[in-house]
């Protein structure tokens, strides 16, 4: 089986970013770094898979938790729609946190976020230890 060709979304001053770098490099998966103008084109021809951290706004630039989030641009539709097609054309997208939220709300996939609306009295995970089902066949 050939190893996946792994892309790290990467925006500046991104801790998330640094703390997931540190694991991948840390258990040896190879990787290549993309910023956000680096989300355009076909990038299922440089990449197979696209791990996005807790990143607010997912690929694009700005962030929800630093004040008002920043109008959308025309670029922010390039990106989405060069992530949209990465997806529907067999890429896969690991996304954290709110980069799964943000996912979700950006991508027309067929997929629910079932604690939309939730609070954090109704449901709270941090740090818990919880119980995952890999595939060892599958290196991602």
């Amino acid at each position: 089986m050939k190893k996946p060709r792994i892309g790290l979304f990467e925006p500046p001053n991104s801790m998330d970013a640094g703390w997931t770098k540190w694991v991948l490099e840390r258990y040896g998966f190879e990787f290549t770094s993309l910023n956000t103008p680096d989300i355009t084109g076909n990038l299922k021809d440089r990449i197979d898979v696209l791990v996005v951290g807790d990143e607010a706004r997912g690929v694009l630039p700005g962030g929800a938790g630093f004040g008002r989030a920043p109008a959308p641009t025309p670029d922010d539709d390039v990106r989405i729609k060069a992530l949209d097609a990465f997806v529907q054309a067999g890429g896969t997208l690991v996304a954290m946190g709110r980069g799964s939220i943000a996912a979700i709300d950006q991508l027309k996939l067929p997929v629910k976020n079932v604690l939309g609306g939730l609070s954090r009295q109704q449901f709270f995970a941090n740090g818990s230890i919880l119980r995952v089902t890999t595939d060892p066949s599958q290196p991602v």
